[in-house]
């Protein structure tokens, strides 16, 4: 269990690269998780993301971040999907 204060929003995307959360200092932790049912979404930390690597988020599929502060950015395949993001900050 973590200890400190849980953020959570949630972010549309588009086809082109955009911010998905900024960089934070204080966080501890980030959890990304693709809510749309048909289109897979593509992050990255510290840079433009693209579709033709970094990390690919599928329909449902959550990814963790236990270590870095930096900027994620993603992108979606097509379409405006949403994505979910929570960051927990240290107290």
């Amino acid at each position: 269990m973590y200890k400190g204060n849980a953020l959570t929003t949630s972010v549309t995307t588009a086809n082109t690269s955009g911010v998905l959360l900024a960089g934070n200092s204080q966080r501890i932790r980030a959890e990304f998780i693709n809510r749309d049912a048909a289109i897979t979404v593509y992050i990255k930390a510290g840079g433009t993301a693209a579709t033709t690597d970094h990390i690919p988020l599928a329909p449902g599929a959550q990814y963790v971040d236990d270590y870095g502060t930096s900027d994620w950015f993603v992108i979606a395949a097509s379409g405006t999907p949403k994505v979910c993001v929570t960051q927990i900050l240290a107290r």
